[in-house]
């Protein structure tokens, strides 16, 4: 059954100017926004509400951002939420230090709304695509590729590997209505038509 239950979005940003572009990025695009005042009060309330998705400032005033984040993978019901940060004023400074902090995405202060909402889509995506198999790790978009069904569906494919290191490829097709998974695609796989691509799996419900 479809969970109809409206995404809910936590983001702990003390900047007020980059806070008012998240919350209307994240407003626009359908979530209820809860917003934390520093470290601590993200963490409880992560903890209490297990959001859809966290946007973090890496330029925390009230405790420590990069902490926050590893504190948010650490605790069990926050560890897959993807985490969105917002880099300081230095972007470089903020890519080094966003090295293994394990977020889904870094995006620069001045970010656009839109630019925000295609991250935490793109985001969400990645996580539902691990979490509805569990024996697969997500790797990397397949070049940006994307087909597109008779009903006009648009379908982007990713590609995933097994856990255990094997090299074979598993194609996945995903859409807003679901993903389908292929587990022994063709070689030629780029040059089959997109009916006969759709038909090699089962399209599963998000």
């Amino acid at each position: 059954m479809t969970d109809s239950r409206q995404p809910s979005a936590l983001m702990v940003i003390d900047r007020p100017e980059v806070r008012a572009v998240v919350s209307r990025a994240l407003d626009g695009a359908g979530y209820a926004v809860t917003a934390g005042a520093g470290m601590y009060d993200g963490l409880r309330l992560a903890q209490r509400m297990a959001p859809d998705v966290v946007v973090a400032d890496l330029a925390l005033s009230v405790g420590d951002s990069r902490a926050f984040i590893r504190a948010l993978r650490a605790i069990s019901n926050t560890a897959r939420v993807p985490v969105i940060a917002i880099a300081g004023t230095d972007p470089l400074g903020a890519e080094v230090s966003a090295k293994g902090l394990l977020v889904d995405a870094l995006l620069d202060a001045d970010v656009s709304e839109e630019v925000l909402q295609q991250a935490v889509k793109r985001a969400r995506s990645r996580r539902n695509l691990a979490d509805v198999t569990p024996d697969m790790r997500w790797d990397t978009p397949a070049g940006g590729l994307s087909v597109v069904a008779a009903d006009g569906t648009k379908w982007s494919v990713h590609h995933v590997s097994g856990q255990d290191g094997r090299t074979k490829e598993t194609l996945m097709f995903v859409s807003r209505a679901g993903y389908l998974r292929v587990a022994d695609f063709p070689e030629n796989w780029r040059s089959l038509p997109t009916e006969q691509l759709l038909a090699l799996g089962a399209l599963r419900p998000r």
